[in-house]
């Protein structure tokens, strides 16, 4: 327990000496972190507007005319069956008939003496998914059950918000890989020099048997403050983003969500970049 209590209080110490150093490594991590958390909620609400446009994606299954009524339930639970498909509804040949009405006014039925619109399936897409959605493998299979006539579907305008959102995700994930590298030298620097001016130090605690772990733990400790730090104080900053920018898109029914594990992704990226910082920093000083 006293072991762990000077081990703290030299993370603390390290920090407190080197506090000019520390603070503006906190304001430089604040601001890239503060990118990093914007990226984060973009993902989040881009990913519920795919979802919600993945919503709006429909099939339209047409089946033969002479198509017995009775086969319907049967094609139906074929189509659910296959993999990508969230649900399908079946309209039969009255329920086009009162549809034709509803819209146009008409009996179709009166106008030409016989109902020449056919039974029909909606079928809905899977929306859920990390993955793009694309319905050519589900129409693929459709089609090769007994009864189907004809299918539509909004093929070219699906792929291109697919498209577009694949190559969002793509860009989003790079920009952040990017930032954390930007984040990882910037501490490796700071923890570098506070590692230089104690480097005489670490050599005599290896002199009288310190191991190397033992050596780099207040300098972790030093490192975790920082990013941590950094990490609460962009959390705090992207709240007030959010709400102070959601106080202005109410006028226009927008929204953006905050998603609440964006607090445990910034501690998380602080901790791994704490350590990461620390051990890159102090292990050139350490003497094999």
């Amino acid at each position: 327990m006293d072991r762990l209590a000077f081990l703290i209080s030299e993370g603390i110490r390290n920090l407190v000496r080197h506090k000019l150093t520390a603070t503006t490594t906190v304001i430089s991590l604040v601001l890239n972190l503060t990118v990093l958390s914007v990226l984060f909620l973009i993902g989040v609400n881009s990913h519920q507007l795919i979802e919600y446009l993945r919503s709006k994606y429909k099939i339209e299954v047409f089946f033969d005319s002479d198509l017995e009524e009775g086969r319907l339930p049967d094609i139906k639970a074929q189509i659910d069956a296959i993999p990508g498909v969230r649900s399908s509804t079946i309209i039969t040949k009255e329920d086009a008939k009162r549809i034709f009405h509803d819209q146009f006014g008409e009996d179709v039925e009166s106008m030409l003496g016989y109902n020449p619109l056919p039974a029909s399936c909606v079928v809905n897409v899977v929306r859920e998914t990390q993955k793009p959605v694309y319905p050519e493998a589900i129409i693929r299979q459709i089609k090769t059950i007994d009864g189907v006539d004809d299918i539509s579907y909004q093929g070219r305008l699906i792929s291109r918000i697919e498209r577009a959102y694949l190559m969002g995700v793509k860009g989003e994930i790079a920009i952040a890989m990017v930032i954390l590298l930007i984040i990882i030298i910037i501490m490796s620097g700071t923890i570098r020099l506070s590692a230089y001016a104690r480097q005489d130090l670490m050599h005599s605690l290896q002199l009288i048997g310190a191991s190397k772990w033992f050596i780099k733990i207040p300098f972790m400790i030093e490192s975790l403050l920082i990013s941590l730090t950094a990490a609460l104080i962009a959390f705090g900053i992207t709240v007030g983003v959010v709400q102070w920018g959601n106080s202005y898109l109410s006028r226009y029914r927008i929204e953006v969500n905050l998603d609440p594990n964006l607090l445990p992704a910034l501690l998380i990226v602080g901790i791994i970049v704490g350590v990461i910082s620390a051990q890159r920093a102090v292990s050139r000083f350490l003497r094999s």
